[in-house]
């Protein structure tokens, strides 16, 4: 399993990030119950280190 963004995502998303502010940041997803099948699917900017079951991918130079 893998997460792969376009080069176009991926620049949007590095610009987001710089305007952020926020350094070492990245796109955090993941999947919370909810919603009308069961599941949603999030994403947010995040700066913490990954937790031990994280998978962590680089796309294009984001991660």
């Amino acid at each position: 399993m893998a997460i792969t963004l376009s080069e176009r995502a991926a620049h949007e998303l590095k610009t987001l990030l710089e305007e952020s502010g926020i350094q070492n940041a990245g796109l955090r997803v993941w999947v919370a119950g909810g919603g009308c099948s069961g599941l949603q699917y999030q994403m947010a900017i995040d700066d913490a280190e990954p937790e031990e079951t994280d998978l962590v991918f680089d796309s294009h130079g984001v991660r």
